[in-house]
């Protein structure tokens, strides 16, 4: 029935080469210096796989494409919010978030979570980093001195 429309996965594994080929096409458009918007699908999710060495600014709304260009993103600083900090581990609702959260840390200089004090003791769906493996956890003033300790023993707390 043509108005039942396959899965994405499933729309992966058709026509690999033929949209390889346009992606490629579409790659050799971009120039250095241009500002391009990629819409999500399983021909346009390839594109990402042809831009090496290109300097380009891409906006895009197709989570393949935003997964390998963030793999290759270099930080000095990184500031993450979570969504909660528990023990050893920070954490956020959403597990795509959680694992682009934890790419951008992994490729930064320097780490930092952002967590107001309602965070600490607190667990989320998603666990995505080690505190220790922190810089800094920068919060607000009203963290209580107990919790500020049990945490400092890991990470510097700002």
């Amino acid at each position: 029935d043509s108005l039942l429309e396959a899965s994405h996965s499933e729309k992966n594994l058709i026509n690999i080469d033929e949209k390889r080929n346009i992606a490629k096409k579409c790659a050799e458009l971009i120039e250095n210096g241009d500002t391009v918007f990629i819409g999500s699908g399983t021909t346009t999710d390839f594109i990402g796989d042809y831009l090496e060495g290109k300097e380009i600014s891409i906006v895009t709304n197709s989570l393949p494409i935003f997964d390998k260009l963030l793999r290759e993103i270099k930080v000095s600083k990184a500031f993450i919010g979570v969504n909660g900090i528990d023990g050893h581990n920070v954490s956020t609702a959403n597990e795509e978030e959680g694992n682009g959260n934890a790419i951008i840390l992994n490729n930064a200089i320097e780490k930092y979570v952002v967590a107001d004090n309602s965070k600490f003791d607190s667990y989320s769906f998603y666990s995505f980093y080690r505190v220790e493996d922190l810089n800094a956890i920068i919060t607000d003033d009203s963290i209580p001195k107990k919790i500020k300790d049990k945490y400092g023993l890991y990470t510097k707390i700002i």
